[in-house]
Formats: structure tokens, C-alpha cells, sequence
């Protein structure tokens, strides 16, 4: 039967065009997908009146497994060279009347239509083929000869499955997974499988070990190849949705032996899992003795194999033919890359000549996210099936925050580093400026979040940014689109990292992002492709970076549920409700930080459960801004701007050449800053001088020549105390619930504090959370009648405009957790003599509690018996050694006393200079008059000792965030003075707790003290800071000065 039958004779010629592309697309598209889901396609029609059927149902992405689609076994696999032959003649035995109501309409993606049955077990042989070589290609070779170098190698093994009957399930970089499928659940039909898989590896192996790529020599470059065989059940499912992106997992106990089997094997040979030597007895004869081996055994080697096939007849295959043109179509395209949809069919071209005019060197931001869950099968159908569902999720909420920062999904997968998803920015058509500040960064936090928000899923999330080969790999009739290099390579390593915080960038991520970003240093990590460790970083807000990660949280249980239940209140209901203030103190090292940010974290997922739209902001107030007005909620200002006005161009840019985004990407994001602070403005109607102001004093713009009447010049502080208030107002009044807290609350300055006070009276579903130490110790700036008069309105009354809560100590129970935590047990499991002891000698100071459990287990003075009970070791040094944990000052003396006496003076000078300070800083009063390498490579070293043992935290900023430009602290030095490697000097540091500092200064004498701040006030003063104008440079130089005594 003719393709022309196909249609109706009344069909038009644009119909016919169409129906032309739409054959050519689905040809294309087969070579993307493996050959299971195509034959399913094929098998399992969709016509339109399951479309129908399907709309009226309208089941969501996440819930509709096996809608409209049929529970039938798999056929036989089809060659997929007659995949688009069959369509021009489809089976006479099937209606044409299906096709005769189907219309080529551009709403066709938009059809809800069903997800394939995502319930499906059957057993396989798999086969993973890694190659080795790739990433030194890439360094070698230009575009061009790297594509035909990568394919034709693919070309070569992909060929050496097709022969052997096997189905390539999935690409994973330089790999990839074949299959030969039992369709019949038949042992003799499985021990044939393994037989084929075996046998294609050794074919592999000895054809294409040692390949000589062409134009290089052997001894510059050489591809290989090695292989790993496993056996067993396998659950196939589609998750994503049925308009935009779908993929084809697979997941079971064969995945673990091909990975185990296959780092077995070295190059040129294959490995099998004991499963898989099992059933090739049956079936083989092995030369030698392979006893039943306890792990996977090597069982080729090079033109050495060790087992022998009995003859058997090869397999053939069959097609089953499909008549749905446009739902195979559609249904194809969702499996396949959007930048590989979008490339055009050239008629008349080879499939090889495609390739390499659409492959790419680019520059792309990669991720590689690895939610934390363990995807096992178990078999039992209801919780196989929550397993599936979950994933589906995941896949659904990537999806949506790749499709909002406007990223693609490159790959999801699960393999032996569990459940991986990949996502790129700045491929074809997704290219923007401030790529990776705007769109890749936010991205990966966003990713992170949402998974943890939507779903309780922790995650481990790598990002690196690098040129990389962007374009098809694999054979001719089968192959994927493929994000290939170095940085790619480093990504995945990052995520894999057992020191990943959550998420981990490189260097170039944090170069180009360092305007917003502050990033904590990691040790440096070694790479494939990298000849040196390289350097990571951790990214962080620069508030985020203030506000500790919270780390084995127990107990506060009643205070949690209070600040709970009061968020709850908001999203309650669709009236507007009036701003409610919650006071928490607590003195130092009682978890005060800790306990608001866990109820942050559950208050994010109670606004996820009411589905409202809420917004958290976060911010910290620092010893010596108190006197500076204005200085902590002009940074909540800038924050709200930064993430919810909007770049300029974010609705009305397009996609630009990537060498126009190159560089986009190294220039700072200053003038969009000012933008946005002057269209806020504008939109609050305030004359430009306003905008000029704040530019001047938030931003740190040069100001412009404006005359001296200007409303800008004449502003009183009340009125700067308006406009700041109604920003704030203005920038969350579309969120059904806003939560403000504010930590060290005792640092606030006056003017900050009332507009605290407005927002308090004006707000509406607004929470302010103060954090604070009690205020009978704190200083005076903020208003304590007013904390008086809310204390008093509140008593008696139901739901009360103020809250206070006061925390005390940790009760013994809280310890015990604490070590439960710590080592990953029962609390039962903790011995009481042990527990009595950590609350006795700490009182149960939470922080310290914590520090004590973390010298117990760095010095081995607990151990777990055989019943599980951690107890003390037994022995006469665990005795001397809890004799120095008597208070907190002697555990921190105790470790201070580990530095040598100059590294000591150094935290001391340290200490003076601040809670947070930079290594310019440092230098300038180390080494003032001549900086030798020597030095400052010795005062690097403590500094990164003091990291190691948690008395500083290190981070690098490339440059400030933006609501410190125009308030910078760092004092100035010389040319001579600066050093050869200026990275060095963007480094700051900070104390990791505020106790650690107040020990510090309280081993210094007080003259001591008085003659560093008399030092540093007069380098300040030398160093040029007559050109400084900031205030916050001038209340620092003031508080040396005061502190000297002078």
C-alpha cells in the first residue's frame, strides 16, 4: 500500500507537505529513542477518539500511567532501518478511517495525551559499554575531526549490538546501556540473551580496543573500550509530562552488576556479574576453571575469550507496522533534546554530513542533579508503584524550573550513581546575557529547593561552565544528543562528592557570578581533564552565607510548632490579616538560628501544601552597623529587587549569538541593579532624584551633578524611613504570605529598626521574626517602650499582634538525640553515663553540646558495641581526655592551644579586626611594609587550618554582593602592597560562631587589644582613606579609633 493511501483523496498539498515532514521528523526522532519504545509506539495506536477520552479524563503528568494505552508484552525488537519504510506501507489488515479525522494542527502538542504503561517488568541481559579517550579528543582536535572521531567510534560498537540483537536503551556520556530482552519470561530465551550480550562485548573488544583515531598517532591518542554484563528483572517506566519533555528509565538489580562488572574490567575486556556466568554455564562452555564466583569475573580479554558458545540459530526480527502518523510523531518528539528537535531534515545529505554541520563547540552551563533516594525494585507492585510515582515527580519539578530560568533537560537516568538528572544552559536557541547570574545559577538553587519544598527530597546538585562538544553522538541509526567535555565531566564529579553540602560549583561559575554570590572554598578535587585539583565552592547569598546551615536539629520542639502554627494563620482563609512580630532570644549557643531556620524550612512546605504564594527573606544585622541608618533594610531592598522585579530584558529578550553572551558574561550586573531600583522608583512615582540617591548610597554610583534644590539633596530621614516602607510594601503586596526575619536583631540600627516598626503597623500578611540576644544585655538602638507596649497589648489576647520566645537550655533528652544524631542510631542506643556527662559539662549549651561531640569523635573517646550501645572506650587516655572538656572556655583553649604561638597571635589580630574580615585586611596589618610570598603563604596556611578546625569559615568572593558596593569595609592598600595572585586577596573569612571570637579576645591583654586597634585605625588612615566617603568605612575607622583608647 502507497503512503497517498494513507489520506483522504480530498487532502490538500499543504496537508501532503506536511504529512512529507511529518515522516521525515518521525525518522529522525526514532534514532533518538531506543527500540523498545519505538516498536511500542508502533504497537499501540493512539487514535482520536482515545484523544477525546483522554481530555475528558485529564489526569496530570504525575498520575497518568497507562491511560488509553493497553497491558500487552512487547514484540519481538524491529530493525530500525525499516522503521520509516513502514510507514509508507502500513498493515492492510488496519482501518484507514483512523487517520481520516486527524488534522495537522499546531495545538497538537498541546493534546493531553496519555503516558505509556509505566508498570512493566521483564528480565535482561544489559551490557555497559564505557569508552575511554573522549575527554583528551576534545583537547586535541578541532570541531569537525572531533565529531567524526566520536561518531564514527559509536558507529562502529552501535553496529556491533544491531548485529548481535540487542536494543541501546541509553547514552550516559562516553557510555552507554544495551539490552537483550527475555519477551517471554523463558530461561532458555534469558540464557540466550546473556549469550548475545557476552558475545557482542567480546566482539567489541576485539574488533575496536586500541582504536587509532584517524590524523593522530597512537601514542597522542587512543580510544577503548571495555564492558560489563549483568542479569535479572528490570521495571521500565516514562516519566514527564505529555506536552513539553519525557524520558525512558530504567531501573533493577541488573544496573548494579553491569556498573560492579564493569569497573572490573579494564580496557579491552569484559567483565560479567555472577548472575550473568550463571546463566552462560548453561548455555557455554568456559575454557579454564570459573568456579561460582563471589563477584564479577573477567570473561574476555582482548582476542582471548573464556567462554565458548554452543551453536544456535541467530536471531532475526520483525516489524510491526503503525498507521498513526502524528501521534507517533508527537509521541517520539517528547523522548528526543529540544535542540536536537529543532534541527532541520536536509534532504539529499548523509546522516554523517548532519552531524557535523550540527554539532557544536560551546560555552554551556551543566548540571548534574542527584536527588537522594535509593530507586530499588522490590517486586511488590504498591510500592514499586510509589517508587515510580516519586519519580515522576522529580522529573515533573525539574521540568518546570529548568522550562521557568529557560534551560533544556539533557538527560534522566539511573545508573549506578543512583538517580541523575542533567540539565544545560546556553544551547542553541536558550542563549541570554548574564546567563549564568540570571538563568544557570538561580536554576540549580531553585532545583534544590523545589525538590526539598515539593517532595522532601534532598538532592546533590554539581554546576561547572566550560566549552564543551554540543551535538549528536552514536551511529547512524542510533544516536542521542550529547553534552560532551572536560566541565561536563566535573560537574558530575561535584555532584558525586561524599563533602557535597548540596551544592557545589567550579571556578568559572564562580567568577562570573561573584557580583551576587558569595561562595565558601571546598578543598580542591582531581578531575579527568584537569591536570591540577581543582578549585570548588559552595554558593551562597551573601545573607545566606550568614545564616548557619542547620545541622543535627533536635529538640525546641514546643518553639517550633508556635512559629508553625503562627505562619499557619496566614495562609488560612483569603482575607488580608494584619503584621505579626515574633521576638525570639536567647543568649549565645542556644540554637537561636538554628531553630528559626528549621522553621523556615517547614513553613516553606505548609505554604506548598495550601498552594499560596509566599515569600521568605533573610537577612543579619553586624556588630558596627548600628550606628549606620538605614544599613539593614536597604539590603532587604536590594534583595526583593534582585529576585522578584526582574532583569530589564527578562520578557523581551531573544536568543543572541554566544559571542555577544561571552561577553555578557564577564561584565558586572551593576547598571541592571540600577535599573531595577530606578523602575521601582519610578513606579512608586518618586522624582528621579530619589532614584539618584539611593543609587549613590545603596548602590555605590558615582552621583550625578544635580543642583543643590533637587528633592534627592533635601530628603529627611523620616521620609527615607516612607520610602523604604512602601518598597517593601509594593514589592510583596501579590504574596498571599511574607515571612521577614532578621537575625542579631541587638546590631540593628535605630532608623532600621522603625521602619520595622511601620512594616509592623502598615504590613498585611507579613511575619517578622527578630532574632536577638536578650535585650537586657543588647545595645540601645532599637526602641524597648515599644517592645514594652506590644508586650502589653498582647496579654490575654487570642491571637496577639506580638510573640515572644524565650529559649533555654537543651534538656538532657535534647543531648541524647544529639548524639543519636551524630552517630546514627536510636537515641535508646546512647549509654546513660555518656549522656549524663555531655549535659553535666555543658550545661546544655546546644552549640557547645556539638562541639564536644565533635572532639569526642575526632579524638575516638566513644565506641559502638555488638549490641549497637555507644559507650565509652575503655581505657586510662579517654579519662585524661574528658577531664578537658570542664566548660566552654577550656574546650576552646584547648584547641586554640594546637596553634603554634604565632599562629595564635594571628587569630588574635583576627579577633580585633571583626567577626568577618578579609584577607586584605589581615595582610595590611601583618605585613605592612613589604609582602614576601613566604609570609603570606604562612598566614594562608593558619587561616586554613583555623578552617579545619571550625573556628573560621572561609568565603570567596570575587566581588561584593550588591548590598554592600556602596557600603565597603575593606581597608585599602597599595600597589606594592598587593599581591601577585589578586584571588588570593578576594578571600574573607569569618568566625564560625561569635563564642569562638569573644575566646579569642578574652585571652588577650587589654593593652594588647588597644595597640591592634591603634594599628589598624592608622593604616586605614595612611592607605588612603581620605577618598573613602562610605559611612560604614568611617563608623569602622571610628570604632578602632574608640577601641584605641584615642
Amino acid at each position: 500500500m502507497s503512503s497517498q493511501s494513507l489520506y483522504n483523496a480530498d487532502d490538500d498539498d499543504n496537508n501532503q507537505d506536511q504529512t512529507t515532514k511529518l515522516k521525515s521528523a518521525i525518522e529522525r526522532f526514532s534514532c533518538h529513542i531506543p527500540l523498545c519504545i519505538a516498536r511500542y509506539l508502533e504497537d499501540h495506536l493512539f487514535d482520536d477518539n482515545a484523544a477525546q477520552e483522554s481530555r475528558l479524563d485529564s489526569v496530570n503528568s504525575s498520575a497518568s500511567f497507562g491511560a488509553g494505552w493497553v497491558n500487552v508484552h512487547a514484540s519481538s525488537p524491529v530493525r530500525r532501518n525499516s522503521l520509516y519504510s513502514s510507514i509508507c506501507s502500513a498493515n492492510s489488515q488496519r482501518s484507514n478511517s483512523v487517520l481520516s479525522s486527524i488534522t495537522f494542527s499546531d495545538d497538537l502538542g498541546n493534546c493531553p495525551l496519555p503516558m505509556p504503561n509505566a508498570n512493566s517488568y521483564h528480565r535482561s541481559a544489559l551490557l555497559l559499554v564505557d569508552i575511554s579517550g573522549f575527554t583528551r579528543l576534545s583537547n586535541l582536535l578541532d570541531l569537525e575531526s572531533l565529531s567524526n572521531a566520536i561518531n564514527t567510534y559509536f558507529e562502529l560498537l552501535i553496529t556491533q549490538v544491531e548485529m548481535f540483537g540487542g536494543d541501546v536503551l541509553k547514552f550516559a556520556g562516553d557510555a552507554f546501556f544495551a539490552e537483550w530482552r527475555d519477551e517471554d519470561n523463558d530461561d532458555d530465551d534469558l540464557e540466550e540473551a546473556v549469550c548475545m550480550a557476552a558475545s557482542c562485548g567480546w566482539s567489541m573488544t576485539q574488533k575496536y580496543s586500541g582504536y587509532a583515531v584517524p590524523g593522530l598517532s597512537s601514542e597522542v591518542a587512543l580510544l577503548d573500550v571495555h564492558c560489563g554484563i549483568g542479569v535479572g528483572e528490570l521495571a521500565t517506566l516514562h516519566v514527564g509530562d505529555n506536552t513539553s519533555r519525557r524520558e525512558f528509565l530504567f531501573l533493577g538489580d541488573p544496573i548494579d552488576q553491569v556498573s560492579a562488572a564493569e569497573a572490573l574490567a579494564e580496557n579491552g575486556q569484559v567483565a560479567a556479574s555472577p548472575d550473568a556466568i550463571a546463566f552462560l554455564k548453561e548455555i557455554c562452555t568456559f575454557s579454564g576453571s570459573i568456579s561460582p564466583p563471589a563477584g564479577p569475573q573477567v570473561i574476555t580479554s582482548l582476542d582471548e575469550s573464556y567462554f565458548e558458545p554452543f551453536e544456535s540459530e541467530p536471531c532475526r526480527f520483525t516489524y510491526f507496522s503503525q498507521n498513526t502518523i502524528t501521534s507517533i510523531n508527537h509521541q517520539m518528539s517528547l523522548y528526543v533534546h529540544q535542540a536536537a528537535r529543532n534541527i532541520d531534515d536536509v534532504q539529499g545529505k548523509s546522516h554523517n554530513w548532519n552531524r557535523i554541520a550540527d554539532a557544536e563547540i560551546r560555552r554551556v552551563y551543566t548540571i548534574f542533579v542527584k536527588p537522594q533516594l535509593t530507586p530499588r525494585i522490590t517486586g511488590n507492585k504498591s510500592d514499586d508503584h510509589d517508587l515510580f510515582m516519586l519519580l515522576n515527580e522529580i522529573m515533573v519539578v525539574t521540568l518546570k524550573v529548568i522550562s521557568r530560568f529557560k534551560g533544556h533537560l539533557r538527560q534522566f537516568i539511573v545508573d549506578d550513581k543512583g538517580v541523575v538528572l542533567i540539565a544545560t544552559f546556553g544551547q542553541r536557541g536558550a542563549t541570554f546575557p548574564n546567563l549564568i547570574t540570571e538563568k544557570g545559577l538561580p536554576a540549580t538553587i531553585a532545583i534544590h529547593d523545589a525538590l526539598k519544598i515539593n517532595l522532601n527530597v534532598n538532592s546533590h546538585i554539581g554546576a561547572t561552565f566550560g566549552k564543551a562538544y554540543c551535538g549528536v553522538v552514536g551511529g547512524s541509526h542510533r544516536h542521542e544528543f550529547a553534552v560532551l567535555g572536560s566541565s561536563v565531566n566535573l560537574a558530575a564529579r561535584l555532584m558525586c562528592s561524599k563533602d557535597n553540602p548540596g551544592i557545589l560549583v567550579d571556578d568559572a561559575i564562580r567568577m562570573m557570578a561573584s557580583s551576587r554570590f558569595d561562595f565558601l572554598l571546598h578543598p580542591p578535587v582531581t578531575a579527568k581533564g584537569y591536570s591540577k585539583p581543582v578549585p570548588i565552592f559552595e554558593p551562597q547569598s551573601s545573607i545566606e552565607r550568614q545564616w548557619n546551615k542547620v545541622t543535627n536539629f533536635v529538640g525546641r520542639e514546643a518553639e517550633l510548632k508556635k512559629l508553625v502554627c503562627l505562619s499557619e494563620r496566614f495562609f488560612q482563609g483569603d482575607d488580608q490579616k494584619k503584621a505579626q512580630m515574633v521576638f525570639l532570644q536567647a543568649h549565645s549557643g542556644l540554637g537561636k538560628s538554628s531553630l528559626a531556620m528549621e522553621a523556615m524550612d517547614k513553613i516553606r512546605r505548609l505554604g506548598r501544601k495550601y498552594g499560596k504564594e509566599m515569600e521568605i527573606q533573610k537577612t543579619i544585622c553586624k556588630d558596627g552597623e548600628e550606628h549606620i541608618p538605614f544599613c539593614v533594610t536597604s539590603q532587604i531592598i536590594l534583595q526583593l529587587l534582585h529576585d522578584h522585579v526582574g532583569s530589564v530584558n527578562s520578557n523581551g529578550i531573544g536568543s543572541t549569538s554566544m559571542e555577544d553572551v561571552e561577553d555578557d558574561l564577564s561584565t558586572d550586573s551593576e547598571h541592571i541593579e540600577q535599573e531595577r531600583l530606578r523602575g521601582l522608583c519610578a513606579k512608586l512615582k518618586y522624582p528621579v532624584g530619589v532614584a539618584d540617591l539611593l543609587c549613590e548610597k545603596w548602590l555605590g554610583v558615582a552621583p550625578l551633578s544635580t543642583p543643590n534644590g533637587h528633592p534627592g539633596n533635601q530628603m529627611t530621614p523620616n521620609e527615607m524611613m516612607n520610602i523604604i516602607v512602601e518598597m517593601f510594601l509594593e514589592c510583596t503586596k501579590h504574596h498571599c504570605f511574607v515571612l521577614l526575619a532578621i537575625d542579631d536583631v541587638h546590631w540593628m540600627d535605630s532608623m532600621s529598626w522603625k521602619v520595622i516598626e511601620q512594616l509592623l503597623q502598615r504590613g498585611a500578611n507579613l511575619l517578622i521574626v527578630c532574632i536577638s540576644r536578650p535585650i537586657a544585655v543588647s545595645n540601645e538602638t532599637i526602641g524597648r517602650e515599644v517592645l514594652t507596649s506590644l508586650r502589653s497589648a498582647s496579654i490575654g489576647v487570642e491571637s496577639p499582634q506580638f510573640t515572644e520566645i524565650n529559649l533555654s537550655p537543651f534538656t538532657k533528652n535534647n543531648v541524647r538525640d544529639l548524639l543519636a544524631l551524630s552517630f546514627e542510631c536510636q537515641s535508646k542506643c546512647i549509654d546513660d553515663e555518656v549522656c549524663d556527662y555531655l549535659y553535666e559539662q555543658t550545661g546544655g549549651m546546644a552549640y557547645f553540646a556539638q562541639e564536644v561531640i565533635g572532639n569526642m569523635i575526632r579524638n575516638d573517646l566513644l565506641e559502638i558495641k555488638d549490641d549497637g550501645t555507644v559507650c565509652w572506650r575503655s581505657g586510662s587516655s579517654v579519662d585524661a581526655k574528658k577531664a578537658l572538656y570542664a566548660n566552654v572556655n577550656d574546650l576552646f583553649l584547648h584547641r586554640l592551644d594546637r596553634f603554634k604561638s604565632e599562629a595564635r597571635t594571628l587569630l588574635q589580630v583576627c579577633a580585633v579586626l571583626g567577626f568577618e574580615f578579609s584577607l586584605s585586611e589581615l595582610l595590611g596589618v601583618q605585613s605592612r611594609v613589604q609582602r614576601k610570598r613566604t609570609k603570606v603563604q604562612n598566614i594562608h596556611d593558619v587561616l586554613q587550618k583555623a578552617c579545619l578546625e571550625r573556628i573560621l569559615m572561609e568565603t570567596f568572593r570575587g566581588g561584593r554582593s550588591s548590598s554592600e558596593k556602596g557600603l565597603a569595609t575593606n581597608i585599602k592598600m597599595s600597589k606594592r602592597q598587593k599581591l601577585d595572585n589578586e584571588e588570593t586577596e578576594e578571600r574573607s573569612y569569618r568566625f564560625s560562631h561569635a563564642i569562638w571570637r569573644n575566646c579569642v579576645l578574652g585571652t588577650m591583654l587589654r593593652e594588647r587589644k588597644r595597640n591592634l586597634h591603634r594599628l589598624i585605625a592608622t593604616i586605614m588612615e595612611k592607605s588612603g582613606f581620605d577618598d573613602v566617603v562610605d559611612i560604614r568605612s568611617s563608623m569602622k575607622l571610628f570604632g578602632h579609633l574608640r577601641e584605641s583608647g584615642q
